[in-house]
């Protein structure tokens, strides 16, 4: 009898296209424990989360969804301040001009 032959890792490619992250939590989880580890211990976060969504997870999980979201704020923080805050200014003159318009009751 033959034996199956060995599988290397799996690749999903909706995982990516919906952004999925590593690991066991959804998104949304993910989310709800990096806030929580953000005012709280990691242990204390991870069970607060079972508290309020009924998900276990542990306190190492609670850690590197953390460090990993700072990482990524951080980055995404210097990209921000790279980028011009301003809009380049043109050779057109300013409008005589402006008209306001306010919405609502």
């Amino acid at each position: 009898m033959a034996s199956a032959p060995d599988v290397g890792p799996v690749f999903f490619p909706l995982d990516e296209e919906l952004g999925l992250l590593p690991g066991h939590l959804a998104l949304r989880q993910q989310e709800h424990l990096t806030h929580l580890a953000c005012f709280m211990p990691f242990e204390k976060a991870a069970q607060m989360l079972e508290t309020l969504l009924g998900v276990r997870t542990t306190k190492e999980t609670a850690r590197s969804l953390t460090e990993r979201m700072s990482a990524c704020m951080e980055v995404a923080y210097a990209a921000d301040n790279e980028a011009p805050s301003f809009p380049p200014l043109t050779d057109q003159p300013a409008p005589q001009r402006y008209v306001l318009s306010a919405d609502g009751p």
